[in-house]
């Protein structure tokens, strides 16, 4: 995992700070790794695409192979859903999870 800066330090809104994620960018390839998912969490609200979150998407990806997951925290049990920015509108990922892994 590789945090970046919230650029906006607030406790509500969250926007990439532009050279943190320069640094984990480069941090990733550095190691050796590819990125394939970026992620964030809604705290009051449904893990779908807020408008912001469409707007905000960082990486244009026109395969379709990174994925961005959201984890809402409004119920007792977190839920995590993932999504693909390939086309205009985010599309649902399936997600594919193992017990214990």
């Amino acid at each position: 995992m590789y945090p970046v800066e919230n650029a906006l330090a607030s406790p509500t809104a969250f926007a990439l700070g532009g050279q943190s994620m320069i640094d984990a960018e480069q941090q990733v390839e550095a190691d050796g790794y590819e990125l394939l998912a970026i992620f964030h969490s809604h705290p009051t609200s449904p893990p779908k695409p807020s408008v912001r979150d469409r707007d905000d998407a960082f990486y244009y990806d026109p395969y379709g192979y990174l994925v961005h997951l959201i984890v809402s925290l409004q119920d007792d049990l977190p839920e995590i859903r993932g999504w693909s920015y390939a086309g205009e509108q985010p599309v649902e990922m399936t997600l594919i999870t193992q017990a214990g892994k």
